[in-house]
């Protein structure tokens, strides 16, 4: 999202920071008694009565370990005494501090940074003496500080290794289940290849006659009598206009496997001949017995989905003529770059002709900058909360005449939940004369 000042962060900060600070939630909201032993290492070390672990959150702060003192285990942002030594420093410090509930005369703390630089927690020590808090306490508090960092990986890591072994027992356990039926079932090869439901057959390389399918791709051609003996490239004539007989060619002279998703093939279907959309797989395999080398081949049926898709898009354009219809101006801006890209209206609206240049600047400049931070806030809000972004606001025109725009806009995120586009909507809601 771009800022009002004209430079373009990636990401807002406290986005990535609460986006880091969340891949240690399960830890840091649940008991970890090594964190114990280390806070009362803290206090042994730094010659303190009190001290504790704990972590800022995006409306609340998580306290993990704590001596000396009693405090809630999660406290609301508003209410944590402790939530002002959240800062960029690495090491800070405070005597004389204000009457508080805890009898704390002076505090120390060193910021816990994720490992992508995020500033997520502090290891926080207190007195109510004065804390002799020299340089080499200090850099005893930093040392600490990235033990608990550490721990942190750590245990995110073991919980990673232990889901992945549950997940490796449950297999095994499937496994030795799937083996104990399989010992009692003859022609058990035969039964799993004939009844699964994705589409499967086996023909040779050379005349591409069919020796093995099973009963879904029998599905696929419309077919109730047996494949075995038809030659493939007979019933599927063509993959995206395209002759069969070349692919199958390329497969077998190359010896290498083809993959195509949503590829349209023309197939001889029952008495005649019809298109569908498919995934399809052509895997050359080695010699089989005495069988001449083999093409086995995979199909799934996607013709419902991919033309609900084409559906979607022509729908999609319908839409957007029904949004030049109705004088909405329309945007869709990528955060990163910067890049936008939006409709004549929309340009109309910032007092734009159709061929002038518009860009996030042009938009920006063109609000009353009594209103720009009002924008951007919602904006950000909208990201932060997913939710949806909607400001009233007024702009004025190069002819010099002001404007009031109601605007709309819904975030869109990648595959890393990271906000990379908003898509807008806004539309005149007033005259020159600023009536709404």
């Amino acid at each position: 999202m771009k800022d009002l000042s004209g430079t373009i962060p990636s990401q807002e900060p406290e986005v990535a920071r609460i986006t880091a600070l969340n891949r240690y939630k399960s830890i840091i909201t649940s008991p970890a008694p090594i964190f114990n032993d280390l806070v009362s290492l803290v206090c042994d070390t730094c010659e303190v009565p009190m001290a504790l672990i704990y972590f800022v959150g995006e409306n609340e702060v998580f306290y993990q370990s704590i001596v000396g003192v009693n405090i809630e285990i999660s406290t609301p942002e508003s209410k944590s005494f402790f939530e002002q030594s959240i800062a960029p420093n690495a090491i800070s410090g405070i005597e004389n501090v204000p009457e508080n509930p805890y009898q704390i005369h002076s505090y120390a703390s060193a910021g816990i940074y994720s490992q992508d630089g995020c500033l997520i927690g502090s290891l926080c020590i207190m007195s109510d003496q004065k804390i002799n808090f020299d340089l080499k306490k200090q850099a005893k508090l930093r040392g600490f500080a990235k033990m608990v960092m550490n721990q942190l990986e750590l245990l995110v890591s073991n919980a990673s290794l232990v889901d992945q072994n549950t997940n490796l027992k449950e297999y095994q356990e499937q496994t030795a289940q799937a083996n104990n039926v399989l010992e009692n079932v003859l022609d058990s090869y035969e039964m799993l290849f004939k009844y699964t439901p994705a589409a499967i057959g086996i023909c040779s390389s050379a005349d591409r006659l069919i020796w093995q399918a099973n009963e879904a791709l029998l599905d696929v051609f419309g077919r109730h009598d047996d494949l075995i003996g038809k030659s493939l490239d007979l019933l599927i004539t063509d993959i995206d206009g395209e002759d069969f007989s070349i692919v199958l060619d390329q497969v077998n002279l190359q010896a290498t496997a083809y993959h195509s998703k949503e590829a349209k093939l023309r197939i001889k279907y029952a008495d005649g001949y019809k298109s569908i959309y498919v995934n399809l797989s052509l895997q050359p395999v080695g010699r089989m017995g005495d069988e001449p080398d083999n093409i086995m081949f995979i199909m799934a049926d996607v013709t419902e989905p991919v033309i609900s898709k084409q559906m979607i898009e022509e729908a999609n354009i319908v839409l957007l003529n029904a949004i030049e219809d109705t004088g909405m101006g329309y945007t869709v801006v990528e955060f990163a770059t910067g890049k936008m890209i939006s409709n004549d209206q929309l340009k109309a609206n910032y007092g734009y002709y159709p061929l002038d240049e518009f860009n996030y600047e042009n938009l920006f400049e063109a609000i009353l900058p009594k209103y720009r931070s009002k924008v951007k806030k919602a904006v950000r809000q909208a990201v932060l909360k997913k939710s949806t972004y909607q400001a009233e606001y007024e702009v004025r025109w190069r002819d010099g005449s002001v404007h009031w725009i109601r605007g709309y806009g819904k975030p869109k995120y990648d595959e890393n939940g990271i906000a990379s586009h908003i898509i807008g909507f806004n539309k005149i809601i007033s005259g020159p004369s600023g009536d709404k």
